[in-house]
């Protein structure tokens, strides 16, 4: 999949240390992924969830989440927003 707002991953990742190495392992499987659809997805990602017309990624352990809008005939993903588990239950 090719991967948009990847400086999102890197600028979280300055600001929370942790989510460093769950982050790069989320980019890796995304770039080298060929989902169809969401079920393709969810057999890579399980703990993933349609929200609206956002995809929500559990990252570290459901320490942080990453919202995400898929063009799957396009095979894009777009980096809406990355947050700590609090930040993202906050907002709901």
């Amino acid at each position: 999949m090719r991967l948009i707002g990847r400086e999102r991953l890197d600028e979280f990742a300055r600001r929370h240390a942790t989510a460093r190495r769950p982050l790069a392992r989320w980019e890796n499987i995304v770039r080298v992924a060929m989902w169809k659809n969401l079920v393709d997805l969810k057999g890579t990602f399980g703990s993933a969830d349609l929200v609206g017309d956002k995809i929500v990624f559990n990252i570290g352990g459901n320490k942080f989440r990453l919202t995400a809008l898929i063009d799957f005939p396009a095979k894009t993903v777009l980096v809406t927003e990355i947050m700590t588990h609090d930040e993202y239950n906050r907002q709901r």
